[in-house]
């Protein structure tokens, strides 16, 4: 079994849709995921992330179930210490060395004042919370901090279409690393894939294997690798 998290399209914040653009490379997407057996697909709520996942849907033949937790992470705007940006911008916008600081913090990166203690816990626990139900839905529960499959697993795939912020935030959880570490060091591009394997282990331990991380070969095969950088805050030249 394996989970595509799929970021949305090019997007238009300020409607919650997709730019011209956006759509473009949804469809592209919908082609390259043409080639997996998908299962299910599951969406945020959000508006940009629901119209990505509709061409992918409607070339499939499924239905989008909505996941409330799949939401973009909402969290307090942090204020980055430069000029090259206005303020605040997304906690996970902040400048890695803002970022890093964060790693150092005595009590932990969810602590340090850049992250709004307790509202970074706070939220978190709700992804993690989100995430053990989907789990659920496959049979899988965690003991111990361990997941476990309580039956058999499909043999097929499933997507999620959902942000950048949370994407990152969820790997975080699932590789054991402060989300800072992939705030400042990793990039999911809009309709990037994210690709991980349930991997069934001794005893039904299910260890979660990533296979790969952003990729966007179906933006080259449509002429649009351009807009790979699209939205990155500093400069990327």
């Amino acid at each position: 079994m394996r989970l595509h998290i799929i970021r949305h399209g090019d997007p238009d914040y300020a409607n919650d849709s997709l730019t011209p653009l956006g759509h473009r490379e949804a469809a592209a997407l919908a082609e390259r995921m043409a080639a997996f057996p998908l299962e299910a697909i599951y969406s945020s709520p959000m508006g940009r992330a629901r119209q990505t996942g509709a061409y992918t849907a409607d070339k499939q033949g499924l239905p989008v179930t909505v996941l409330p937790w799949a939401e973009e992470v909402r969290l307090p705007g942090g204020v980055p210490d430069t000029d090259m940006i206005p303020n605040p911008v997304a906690i996970w916008n902040l400048p890695a060395h803002m970022l890093r600081e964060c790693e150092s913090h005595p009590d932990g990166w969810m602590n340090a004042p850049s992250m709004h203690p307790p509202k970074t816990e706070e939220k978190f626990a709700e992804i993690r919370s989100g995430w053990e139900a989907f789990l659920g839905l496959y049979g899988i529960a965690y003991r111990d901090g361990l997941a476990f499959a309580e039956r058999e697993l499909p043999r097929h795939d499933i997507a999620l279409f959902c942000h950048h912020g949370l994407c990152l935030s969820l790997l975080s959880l699932l590789m054991g690393i402060p989300a800072t570490v992939l705030w400042r060091s990793a990039w999911v591009a809009p309709t990037s894939v994210t690709t991980l394997l349930f991997e069934e282990m001794d005893r039904a331990q299910i260890n979660f294997r990533l296979l790969c991380m952003g990729d966007t070969t179906h933006l080259y095969a449509a002429s649009l690798s351009d807009s790979n950088s699209s939205g990155l805050l500093y400069n990327s030249k």
